[in-house]
């Protein structure tokens, strides 16, 4: 009898007890009052604080951290994210946005992508005049341009360039003035400057010329 009414009052202690504590949990105390963002960030900025400003005002404990995370990464700008919960009252969110990488022209618009080629922004949304626009005729050519531009990382060499397309199964590279680049992807980075270093002397010699091709040891000029 003794060990029944010991059972039923540690029974009654524990249910009372937990109770307390479930309604200490759900306090004003562990509302959400500051939301701290670890990165900057250009594409996101407004949007991003936007989104989680709903969050305050809300229970920490109530707060899934792993769905709203999920929700997060449907969007195709954010690279990564990871939300972190600091007690009693705050959220720490860390989120690596999508690098710009070229620009991609494809049906009359402007977008960006990253250096994988994925199509991430418009871009009016960044500040784009150093990225190599790609006249994207067919989205599976896409590979076929990448294998191209992650050799040219001369900077004054992408300052001339208007665009990059593909005619007649050649990729070409048309600068500001109207003078062609033939490539392909087997041309390496020394062949780029180069070929800008050809051009600038050929320019300023006052030669007219319509193209250099330097998918070959030797470089063609037209």
């Amino acid at each position: 009898m003794k060990t029944f009414t010991k059972i039923i009052f540690l029974l009654f202690f524990f249910i009372m007890t937990s109770g307390l504590y479930l309604n200490f949990l759900q306090e004003e105390y562990f509302n959400i009052k500051n939301i701290e963002v670890t990165k900057g960030l250009v594409l996101l900025d407004g949007e991003i604080h936007d989104a989680l400003i709903t969050l305050k005002g809300k229970n920490i404990w109530n707060i899934d951290v792993e769905t709203i995370e999920e929700e997060l990464r449907k969007d195709v700008r954010i690279k990564d994210i990871s939300i972190k919960k600091e007690m009693p009252s705050k959220l720490i969110v860390s989120i690596e946005e999508e690098k710009p990488y070229i620009k991609v022209k494809n049906n009359n618009k402007i977008l960006v992508a990253n250096e994988k080629g994925k199509i991430f922004s418009f871009a009016k949304e960044l500040a784009f005049e150093d990225l190599i626009l790609l006249n994207l005729g067919n989205k599976n050519e896409m590979d076929d341009y990448l294998k191209v531009v992650k050799n040219i990382e001369d900077k004054e060499l992408i300052s001339f360039i208007s665009e990059v397309y593909k005619s007649d199964k050649e990729i070409k590279i048309l600068l500001n003035d109207g003078v062609h680049i033939k490539t392909d992807s087997t041309v390496d980075k020394t062949r780029y400057e180069i070929a800008k270093r050809l051009y600038k002397k050929l320019k300023n010699e006052g030669k007219e010329f319509n193209y250099i091709d330097i998918r070959f040891e030797d470089y063609i000029v037209k």
